[in-house]
């Protein structure tokens, strides 16, 4: 299979798991729940693609060092 067709078969199932899952938020109004379970869909589908498409991504350890690089010590 091509890379594209693979690409959008990716995509169709993320877009499944979304369309499996928000009715029943939406039609329970839970409003804090859609808004956790959007951002975690959003960053495990970013994440997906990227790594589908062999882009690198930095270990999230290196993000911790250099964000606790940046605030002062706690004493």
């Amino acid at each position: 299979m091509e890379v594209a067709v693979l690409l959008i078969l990716l995509v169709l199932a993320l877009l499944s798991i979304a369309a499996f899952e928000m009715p029943r938020l939406i039609k329970n109004k839970w409003w804090r729940e859609l808004v956790v379970f959007l951002i975690l869909w959003l960053l495990a589908s970013t994440l997906a693609v990227l790594q589908f498409l062999d882009i690198k991504i930095p270990a999230p350890m290196e993000l911790l060092k250099k964000l606790t690089a940046i605030l002062p010590p706690q004493n």
